[in-house]
C-alpha cells in the first residue's frame, strides 16, 4: 500500500523535524509513500475539499494560524474522510476533543523519534490489514485487500477475484477501483485487467498467478508492464 502523508504543521521547523522521522522509518522498511507538508489549515482544507490532496495518513497541528487543527479534522470527519489522524501538539489538554474526531494517536510536541516510531508501526499495521468495501443493491461487503488476486472489468461490471475462490461482482468502472484502491501492490496490466502482484508467480505473454489463473498483459506497450513487475519485485520482495 501506498501512505500518503500530509503533515500539517504551524511550525515549518517542527514539520521539518517530523518529516525527518517518517523518512528514516519509512526509507527502512521499504514504504512507498509521498509526504506533503502544509503550514496553514486553510491551505491544507482547500486543497482537500477542491480533492487535490486526499492523504491515507494525516498530521495536525492543533493550533494553527486561523484555524484549528480539530475542528479541520472533524469537518473532514464530517464529508466522509476515513484516513489516519493523528493530533499534534504541546499539550495534554486536549485528548478527549481528538478521540471525538477519531484521532488513532496523540502525538506531544517536541517530537520524540521513539513516540513517533510506535505510532508508525500502529499505523502500517492497520494499513496490512485494510478493507474494500463492496456496495450492491442486496449487500455491503468488506474484504481484506490483500485477498484481492485481480479484477477483470467487462464494460461496466468488475469481478473481484479473490482468495479461495470468493468472487464478488460489481457495477463500476475499473478506473474507479484503480484510483480506491490506490495501492502499489496493484498493476494495471491490461484495460481490463488490475492485478495484485503479490501473486504473480511468472511473467510472459501474460501473468501466471499462484492460484493458477492467467491475467493477460496488454499488447501495446508490454515492456513497459513487465519493467513495472520487475520494478516492484525488486523493491518489495
Amino acid at each position: 500500500m501506498k501512505l500518503d502523508i500530509c503533515i500539517v504543521d504551524g511550525s515549518k521547523i517542527n514539520a521539518k523535524i517530523l518529516k525527518v522521522i517518517l523518512d528514516t522509518y519509512l526509507e527502512e522498511r521499504h514504504f512507498d509513500y509521498t509526504i506533503k507538508i502544509y503550514d496553514t489549515g486553510l491551505a491544507f482544507y482547500a486543497d482537500f475539499e477542491e480533492g487535490y490532496i486526499h492523504p491515507t495518513t494525516l498530521f495536525m497541528d492543533i493550533f494553527l494560524p486561523k484555524s484549528n487543527g480539530l475542528e479541520i479534522c472533524k469537518k473532514m470527519r464530517s464529508k466522509g474522510y476515513a484516513g489516519d489522524i493523528l493530533i499534534t501538539t504541546d499539550t495534554k489538554d486536549h485528548v478527549m476533543e481528538a478521540f471525538k474526531v477519531d484521532a488513532r494517536a496523540y502525538i506531544l510536541k517536541p517530537y520524540n523519534s521513539n513516540d513517533v516510531f510506535e505510532v508508525l508501526e500502529k499505523v502500517c499495521r492497520y494499513a496490512q490489514y485494510r478493507t474494500y468495501t463492496l456496495k450492491t443493491r442486496q449487500r455491503q461487503v468488506r474484504i481484506p485487500v490483500s485477498d484481492i488476486l485481480y479484477i477483470e472489468s467487462h464494460e461496466a461490471t468488475c469481478t473481484f477475484h479473490c482468495l479461495n475462490n470468493i468472487i464478488y461482482t460489481i457495477r463500476k468502472k475499473l478506473d474507479v477501483i484503480e484510483e480506491e484502491l490506490h495501492d502499489v501492490h496493484f498493476l494495471r496490466c491490461h484495460k481490463s485487467y488490475l492485478v495484485n502482484m503479490d501473486y504473480i508467480t511468472a511473467a510472459a505473454e501474460e501473468f501466471t498467478l499462484n492460484s493458477g489463473d492467467i491475467v493477460p498483459i496488454r499488447k501495446t506497450d508490454p515492456k513497459a508492464v513487465k519493467d513495472a513487475y520487475e520494478q516492484f519485485v525488486e523493491k518489495y520482495r
